[in-house]
């Protein structure tokens, strides 16, 4: 095996002699074929480093505006250096995807939660206060939100008069009182959607004994001794 010092000194004998015969003589080596290899790898230009294209992730928006520029007419090769894509091929790619699947073809996995309202593990922990008392605060919320709505349905139950989607401003007056020993008010009125001085007049009214109580008991009075009853 030659070394880098005994190809130095060849192709150093060969551009003396200019003689592929000589050198080998003077040298004792290398073959003929040898030398001629050396002489010809050394005229030849170094090679460039091999680009290794980086694998890109484009968003869905990226994508839909490709196709759209390609179904316009524009080539890929504008579509690409428009977009600064990496390589045209995505073009085709996208624009193939497209017309099989629609929008939905072009989206990731996680996109296509998000378009249909899934919300992902990260999404939720982005939601999420990073301080310490904004977590407590939404924790006292969501405690109180959840006896709320406990209450409700506890209501609910005894009245199927009721209609859940537009509770009464009494229905309401009745769930915050019953929790107001467990929760502010002020936290209780504005998850029911209540305002204060509805809350304290409905209260009132409901501990307040009806002006129509004392002749509605003698009425029951009347019909029970007349034998109606």
């Amino acid at each position: 095996r030659y070394t880098n010092a005994h190809r130095f000194k060849a192709l150093e004998v060969f551009d003396r002699t200019q003689s592929v015969t000589k050198t080998v003589r003077e040298l004792g080596y290398p073959g003929r074929w040898t030398l001629h290899r050396w002489i010809r790898q050394r005229s030849e230009p170094p090679s460039s480093p091999i680009r290794r294209t980086t694998l890109k992730r484009y968003p869905f928006t990226t994508k839909l505006k490709a196709v759209e520029l390609f179904n316009s007419g524009m080539s890929p090769d504008a579509v690409a250096a428009e977009l600064s894509l990496n390589s045209k091929m995505s073009v085709y790619a996208w624009a193939q995807r497209f017309r099989e699947e629609g929008k939905w073809g072009l989206m990731s996995a996680t996109e296509r939660k998000q378009s249909a309202g899934i919300v992902t593990h990260n999404a939720l922990e982005k939601s999420l206060p990073d301080d310490a008392r904004q977590l407590k605060k939404l924790a006292a919320r969501l405690s109180a939100e959840k006896a709320v709505l406990e209450k409700e349905l506890e209501e609910i139950k005894k009245d199927d008069s009721i209609d859940p989607t537009n509770l009464s401003n009494r229905f309401k007056t009745i769930v915050v009182d019953a929790l107001r020993s467990a929760f502010p008010i002020s936290l209780l009125l504005d998850i029911v959607g209540l305002s204060s001085s509805s809350f304290y007049y409905q209260l009132k009214a409901m501990k307040s004994p009806s002006k129509y109580a004392e002749l509605t008991e003698k009425i029951t009075e009347i019909v029970q001794d007349s034998g109606f009853s």
